[in-house]
């Protein structure tokens, strides 16, 4: 898989000039994930974010004793962000539906690039400040429609 030609075609890591999504490319790990295996489970110390290169997912959120499912999530979206910026467990399960192949980024390493090339964080994080702003407007949208 040629990651820096996956990464260039995200939305979150469009921004960036070649060699920075080779910088980026260095810092990732790819996993595969089996059908109906979780990736994050909710109440769990999380501390990577992911990027779905193949596959699909779930995210479903326990209360109750129920399991809700929140969202379905394809190739070129990601999850996790929020474990990168604080310590709170994870607020949701997201599992695989197929097998899934993901690029996985920890906090060491998205600090590393944070503190070290701060014109690559910034473009990455404004783009991932827009894809959460726009979840949270679908959010609050929904919210209102119920």
């Amino acid at each position: 898989m040629d990651r820096a030609a996956l990464l260039k075609n995200l939305f979150m890591f469009s921004r960036l000039e070649a060699d920075e999504i080779e910088l980026v490319c260095g810092k990732m790990h790819e996993k595969v994930y089996a059908t109906q295996t979780a990736i994050c489970q909710q109440g769990t110390q999380g501390s990577s974010m992911y990027v779905i290169v193949s596959g699909s997912c779930e995210v479903a959120k326990m209360s109750g004793g129920v399991e809700t499912p929140l969202a379905s999530l394809g190739a070129g979206d990601f999850f996790g962000e929020i474990s990168l910026f604080d310590f709170s467990p994870r607020s949701a399960t997201v599992r695989a539906m197929e097998d899934t192949s993901v690029l996985e980024i920890t906090k060491e390493d998205f600090d590393s690039i944070v503190l070290e090339h701060p014109v690559i964080s910034s473009k990455i994080l404004y783009s991932m400040m827009e894809e959460m702003a726009q979840r949270l407007r679908k959010k609050t949208e929904d919210a209102f429609l119920l």
